[in-house]
């Protein structure tokens, strides 16, 4: 049997425009695979985001192959307004879905 790698690919995610409520959660999701497993970072306007006490990200392997991860924003305020990017990586590829987010009252 041939291994075959792969290179990394979003399968699945938040839809690409999200809303969200001042003072309430932001929640994007990402799903990638890809082999060897890739890894997901998250970046907002093209900055790689850094945890901090209303920003968390987790990640969750699945199998051999996948990775789950979400980011939630919560409470979110007007600055957490803008383009989110999830971004899958792998030695063989890199993909990045992109998110857009606006507040609504």
């Amino acid at each position: 049997m041939r291994i075959l790698l792969q290179s990394a690919q979003i399968i699945t995610g938040s839809h690409f425009s999200q809303t969200y409520r001042l003072g309430y959660k932001l929640l994007i999701i990402c799903k990638a695979r890809g082999d060897p497993r890739p890894t997901i970072k998250w970046y907002k306007e093209g900055a790689e985001i850094q945890p901090k006490a209303s920003i968390h990200y987790y990640e969750k392997p699945i199998e051999n192959d996948t990775i789950w991860s979400k980011l939630e924003v919560d409470p979110a305020t007007m600055g957490d307004q803008g383009v989110y990017a999830c971004v899958a990586n792998n030695p063989h590829g890199v993909m990045a879905k992109n998110f857009k987010a606006e507040y609504t009252y």
